[in-house]
Formats: structure tokens, sequence, C-alpha cells
């Protein structure tokens, strides 16, 4: 078993701006057995340099290049590949954790018997001004995997799930104008495994001008079109891991 307890999986490309805010409050959570695993886009930006001063600063950061192909979901597999720890988070690159999120999803992890754990939480504009709805309320926010299909309905950066889960959910699939990552675990974790939500607010997740998620609904005939995509790589998972 790994001496590392938890890691965060952080994926970050231009994120200069809010970058630190993140990184500090995450770091004020873990132990001496946790660490902080930090994938990086090439960026225009000072993103690497920020990221590598915390990294010689700090013993429980890691930052490691992505060397493949670029984009979300490559950049969150190359995350959580190195990931040592026994629970891992997502985290994005500009949101604020709070509450003692780490330990409190960990104890309901173990208390349910759960593979994944994914809490609520306030969204915001980019100075942190919340808005009424919180990310359960706007998502209507359920555990099964159809509607988790249909229109994903939890979000990566609340996510909490089991090492065990990586045989079956790594690589994250790359789908073209969708970044479908929190999609697909979902679903797969729903068939193979148990999740449960925790209606607790733990993040601060801004939403801004600069994120990478996209913001605009795509065409319907692009969302049919990734569904399909995604139909195929979950059903080719579900294949090859049968006996996982």
């Amino acid at each position: 078993m790994s001496r590392v307890r938890a890691s965060v999986a952080m994926a970050v490309y231009n994120g200069e701006k809010y970058l630190k805010d993140q990184i500090d409050s995450i770091l004020q959570m873990l132990t001496d057995r946790d660490e902080l695993v930090i994938s990086y886009d090439e960026s225009k930006d000072s993103t690497l340099e920020i990221v590598r001063e915390y990294e010689k600063n700090h013993k429980n950061v890691h930052c490691f290049v992505n060397t493949g192909k670029s984009g979300v979901c490559a950049n969150f597999t190359n995350a959580v590949r190195h990931c040592r720890g026994n629970y891992i988070f997502l985290s994005d690159q500009d949101d604020i954790w709070f509450g003692n999120k780490i330990e409190k999803m960990i104890e309901t992890m173990e208390k349910e018997n759960a593979d994944m754990v994914v809490h609520d939480g306030f969204i915001t504009d980019a100075y942190l001004n919340k808005e009424q709805k919180t990310m359960f309320d706007r998502s209507k926010a359920g555990i099964g995997p159809v509607k988790n299909f249909i229109k994903g309905r939890l979000w990566g950066c609340c996510m909490l799930f089991r090492r065990k889960t990586m045989k079956y959910l790594l690589p994250f699939p790359d789908v073209t104008y969708d970044f479908p990552h929190d999609i697909f675990a979902t679903v797969m974790v729903g068939i193979k495994g148990k999740i449960v939500m925790i209606p607790e607010c733990f993040i601060m997740h801004r939403v801004h001008g600069d994120n990478v998620t996209p913001k605009k609904r795509n065409p319907i005939s692009m969302v049919i079109y990734n569904r399909i995509i995604l139909f195929v790589q979950i059903m080719k998972r579900l294949y090859k891991c049968r006996f996982v």
C-alpha cells in the first residue's frame, strides 16, 4: 500500500491569474502524507514558473509536464497517472477549497464504503461573488449513470475516487469540443461501483472569461455526436475491464 494517503490531481494551463489562490487553499488542507500533483500543458503565461516555485518550496507539491496530447482530458490523465495516493481528488486551477474538504470527503468515503464521493459547491464570478444556486442546484445532481451520460450532473472539481478505479477510468477519453472526463468518470463508477453525494459546499467554483471549460452550449448535433463517441468509449472500456 502506498505511503501517500491522498493525492490532489490538478491540470493547469494559462492559469497564472488565480492559480496561487487555489494552490494555497489546497496546501493548508494537506497533511505530511498527502500530495498535490500538477500536470502542466504548455502555456503562454507564467503558469509553469508559479508551479515550479511551489514545487521548490513544498516537498509535497510535484509538477509533471504533459508531453502527450494537449487538452483537458489528456492533462488530467497525466496528473492522475502520477498520483501515488489511495484517495485521489480532482482539482481545477482557479477555484478555492475550504471547509476541511479533504478530511470530510475521506471520512464519508470510508463510512459509506464508496468508490466515489462528490460534494456540492458555490458558483462564483471572478471576484468570488456567489450565485444563488449551488452546483448541485444548477445541474440537478444525481448519481444515475444514464442521467449522467445524457447530461453531466456531477462536477469533476468536486470529486474524490479510490485509487483502484484508475484501472477502468484511465485514460480519460478525449472527445472533440466537449470535456467529458468527469462525465466519463461518473458513468463508469456509477456502473461498476458506488457513488455518494455530500450536500455540503466545499469549494468556490470560479466562472470567468478565461475558464478552459466551455460556457456556451454546443449545437445539438455536436452534443449527439460527442455522446455517440463517448458511448463507444464507455463500451470499449467496460469490455476491456470486464474482469477488473
